[in-house]
């Protein structure tokens, strides 16, 4: 029986434990950026934007009652309760992926923390504070940011792992029982 094999699924409480600090990391930039933007774009504010490439990047004080890219904007009561009905279902999926593995759990993580993010934003005034522009596209903020990057990073997992999947095969009913699948040695 060889014994270079890789068993699955790996120590999945440590991986949900680097998701966790990762969506910890996310919060608290978000809070951090979003409180300093605040403080120096908004209202009472030194200045209304800082141009970093003209008029392709800048950063300026908005805000935001709609969801993702400003939609059901004016509906805050309605964004607020789809975005915690959405939460619920998105937390249970994202720890079963954060222990796949170290990458999907930073994937999860930044899905995590960038949702958490927001969620903690919009309590009180139902509204997100968004401060990134970058062209035409609609303002958005680092919770956004982590929010897509991970998402992206986790669409491409499910990609190369279901490729990598159909290579794999249980070496008996013993170990199918526990869950457990053989990759053979040549991945």
């Amino acid at each position: 029986m060889p014994t270079n094999r890789r068993y699955f699924p790996a120590d999945s409480a440590r991986w949900l434990a680097l998701a966790v600090g990762m969506a910890g990391l996310v919060i608290a930039l978000d809070v951090l950026s979003k409180a300093l933007v605040t403080r120096e774009l908004g209202p009472n504010g030194s200045r209304s934007s800082i141009q970093i490439f003209g008029n392709v990047f800048e950063l300026h004080y908005a805000l935001n009652s709609g969801v993702a890219f400003g939609m059901l904007r004016g509906s805050s009561t309605l964004a607020g309760v789809l975005v915690g009905v959405v939460i619920v279902p998105l937390v249970i999926v994202l720890i079963v992926l954060a222990g796949r593995g170290p990458i999907w759990a930073v994937a999860a993580g930044l899905v995590l923390g960038g949702a958490a993010g927001n969620l903690i934003d919009r309590i009180g005034d139902q509204t997100v504070t968004d401060f990134i522009s970058i062209g035409r596209w609609p303002s958005f903020n680092l919770a956004d940011s982590a929010i897509t990057v991970g998402a992206i990073l986790l669409i491409g997992l499910s990609f190369r792992d279901r490729d990598r999947d159909e290579h794999l095969q249980p070496i008996d009913d013993q170990d199918t029982k526990k869950g457990w699948m053989v990759a053979p040695t040549a991945c």
